[in-house]
């Protein structure tokens, strides 16, 4: 998959291809805010983490979102 180079990636391009090639071990804030309005997602949604705690804590707030969003919908 190659990105199509856009005023986003100015900058942030080669960055961005070594995320995708699993060749880096860091991101600045600024090129993942440009890839995250690119993709039109947030940085949950495409950051991975292998820390057991933090996978736990992510899970246990997307389970609160998931009964919060049920209530709302059952509200209505």
């Amino acid at each position: 998959m190659k990105f199509r180079k856009n005023h986003y990636f100015d900058k942030g391009y080669p960055a961005a291809c070594a995320l995708y090639d699993g060749t880096t071990t860091r991101i600045s804030f600024e090129t993942l805010e440009n890839i995250c309005k690119v993709l039109n997602c947030t940085p949950n949604e495409i950051l991975i983490s292998d820390d057991p705690q933090l996978q736990r804590m992510l899970m246990y707030t997307s389970k609160l979102n998931e009964l919060q969003n049920t209530k709302k919908d059952t509200a209505l």
